[in-house]
C-alpha cells in the first residue's frame, strides 16, 4: 500500500513540475531542448501527457508544436513520413484558439505560419519523389501546385499577423520574404530580416543577393553573396561563380 502511495505521489510531482515549467504560456524556445532527437521525442511524449491531462493546456500544445518542428527540421523525410509538420500545424492552431491573448502570441502566429510553410514544402518535395516526379496533368497548373500556393498564402497571413504584433520580428520577415511573389517585396522583407538580425541571416543575405541579380543589380547582388559566403553559405559560393565573374 505504501509503495503504491509513494509511486502515485512521485508521478503527480513529476507532472506538476512539468506543468509549472510551461504554465507561463508560450515559453520562447531555449537551448534546454537538446539537439538529440531521442530527447526531443521524450519532450514530445511529456507534452502529450500534459495535454491528455488537460486538453485545454495552450502552453502544452504550443511547446509540443515547437518540438515537432525541431525534430522535423533535423530530418525532413522523417517529418514527411510521420506528419510532424502537419501535427505541429494542429498544435499551434489549438494554442491560438485556446489563448488568443497570450503574452507571446506573436510567436504562436509565426510558428503556425512556419508549420504551414514547412509542411507544404516537404510534402511537395517528397510527394514528387513518391510519384516519380509526376505532379500534374500537362494542362496548366496541377491541383497540387494550386493547393500549395493557397496554403503558402495562408502562411503569409500568419507571418503578417506576427509582424503586426511585433514590427521587429526578424524571422517573420525572413519567412514572409521566402513566400513573397514579387522580387521587390522579397528584397524589402530580407532587408528588414537582416536589419533586425534574423536567425536565418546567412540565408537572408544569399536570397537577397539572388533577388538583386533578378533586378540586374549585379554589384549589390555580389556584395550580398560575398556576405553570405563569409557567414558560411555553400550555395552562395556557387552563386558567386555563376553571377560574379
Amino acid at each position: 500500500m505504501n509503495k503504491i502511495l509513494i509511486t502515485t505521489v512521485f508521478t503527480l510531482f513529476i507532472l506538476l513540475a512539468l506543468t509549472s515549467c510551461f504554465s507561463g504560456m508560450f515559453e520562447i524556445y531555449k537551448p534546454h531542448f537538446s539537439t538529440n532527437d531521442s530527447l526531443i521525442l521524450i519532450k514530445i511524449k511529456q507534452y502529450t501527457g500534459i495535454i491528455k491531462l488537460n486538453p485545454k493546456d495552450a502552453g502544452g500544445h504550443f511547446n509540443r508544436g515547437k518540438c515537432l518542428i525541431q525534430i522535423g527540421d533535423s530530418d525532413p523525410y522523417r517529418a514527411y513520413r510521420y506528419n510532424y509538420y502537419k501535427k505541429a500545424k494542429t498544435d499551434f492552431e489549438e494554442a491560438l484558439n485556446l489563448n488568443p491573448n497570450a503574452k507571446n502570441i506573436d510567436t504562436a502566429y509565426f510558428y503556425r505560419g512556419a508549420a504551414i510553410f514547412k509542411y507544404e514544402i516537404t510534402e511537395d518535395k517528397y510527394e514528387a519523389k513518391v510519384n516519380n516526379g509526376a505532379n500534374g496533368t500537362g494542362f496548366g497548373k496541377s491541383f497540387t501546385t494550386i493547393k500549395r500556393e493557397k496554403e503558402l498564402k495562408k502562411a503569409v497571413v500568419y507571418f503578417n499577423k506576427a509582424i503586426e504584433l511585433n514590427p521587429k520580428y526578424a524571422d517573420a520577415y525572413f519567412q514572409r520574404g521566402v513566400c513573397d511573389e514579387k522580387t521587390a517585396e522579397m528584397i524589402d522583407d530580407f532587408t528588414k530580416a537582416i536589419k533586425f538580425n534574423t536567425n536565418y541571416l546567412t540565408e537572408a543575405y544569399y536570397k537577397r543577393g539572388l533577388c538583386k541579380f533578378d533586378l540586374n543589380n549585379k554589384d549589390g547582388g555580389c556584395e550580398d553573396i560575398e556576405k553570405a559566403i563569409s557567414l558560411g553559405s555553400t550555395d552562395a559560393q556557387f552563386a558567386k561563380i555563376k553571377y560574379c565573374k
